[in-house]
């Protein structure tokens, strides 16, 4: 990730528990979904430079193509997400409102084009 302006450190502990845990359902929790996935527009705003400000917007695409994939690919193909978003008030929640989003903004497109992406360079290499 590029650099952090106005990222709470409240919730870098829960970011770096989901990259490293592999566990996707946490993505779904409030630090995660809330504070960090709706910091982006803020951090983008005050970046100092334009370097940061596509760090920023990189990261944000990264973002957006997990939740992407975790909605249109793992959730429909997993029962154990499922029980695990399901089970959880707070994840099936934001869940709902990720999915409510997505709809409404080709995240299906973004899913597909991503995984078409990582196809595409299976093929090359």
């Amino acid at each position: 990730m590029g650099g952090m302006p106005g990222l709470d450190f409240d919730y870098t502990e829960d970011l770096q528990k989901a990259v490293k845990g592999g566990d996707v359902s946490l993505w779904f929790s409030d630090p995660l979904f809330v504070k960090y996935t709706q910091a982006f527009p803020a951090r983008y705003r005050e970046a100092e430079s334009d370097i940061e400000r596509e760090d920023i917007y990189r990261e944000a695409k990264q973002v957006l193509a997990l939740y992407s994939i975790c909605t249109y690919y793992i959730y429909p193909n997993s029962p154990a997400f499922r029980e695990k978003i399901a089970s959880n008030k707070e994840f099936g929640k934001n869940f709902g409102r990720m999915k409510k989003w997505l709809d409404g903004n080709e995240g299906k497109k973004i899913a597909d084009e991503f995984v078409e992406n990582i196809v595409q360079m299976g093929k090359t290499n």
